[in-house]
């Protein structure tokens, strides 16, 4: 695992090789198992979408290794109580922009973990405006995005020119009691 840091155009880490080999392994077939029972699509927002449920084995896998690597980063900033939220996001081509965004004030942190293959990198933005694209985190299979959400956080994603899906885990961390069951995840497949 290597963890690389970045100021520009803010503070986010790109954490290469973040599971070890046989973990990232057990989690691409998985991953590749979920995309065969035919996640549905979410039409409003054009991808579709599996939302784990926190107490499963595979959730708490995941919760582990986010809350290990946020410690190495951010020793001081897990203090207080906080709920995990995990979901597999597949993209295919025709998927065009997100729309530019700060992630809603109750999360605390980020994690973009990019398991396919192929893929487009999250853009990150000066501001809310397509003309102040600062850069693009280069997709690196088994690598983690992470950062910590502020007010100036300006992030999107897309699909376009992919022959395959692109295919991330969503990470978060939220401040207990303010886990988001709105937007999206009203329409989300539980598990």
């Amino acid at each position: 695992m290597k963890i690389v840091k970045f100021d520009d155009p803010w503070c986010h880490f790109e954490i290469f090789d973040w599971l070890n080999n046989k973990d990232f392994n057990s989690t691409y077939d998985y991953t590749n198992q979920l995309i065969k029972l035919n996640i549905k699509k979410i039409e409003e927002y054009d991808r579709y979408i599996y939302k784990f449920d926190s107490k499963s084995t595979f959730s708490k896998l995941f919760l582990k290794k986010f809350i290990h690597i946020i410690k190495i980063i951010y020793p001081d900033e897990l203090k207080y109580k906080f709920e995990f939220d995990i979901s597999l996001s597949i993209c295919d081509n025709s998927f065009n922009l997100h729309d530019i965004h700060t992630d809603i004030v109750n999360k605390i942190f980020t994690g973009i973990f990019y398991v396919s293959e192929k893929g487009n990198g999250t853009e990150l933005y000066n501001e809310n405006n397509k003309t102040s694209l600062k850069k693009t985190v280069e997709w690196n299979q088994n690598k983690l995005f992470l950062f910590k959400r502020t007010d100036n956080t300006w992030h999107n994603f897309n699909a376009l020119g992919l022959d395959t899906p692109r295919v991330v885990y969503n990470l978060n961390i939220f401040k207990k009691g303010y886990l988001v069951e709105g937007g999206a995840y009203k329409k989300i497949i539980n598990r």
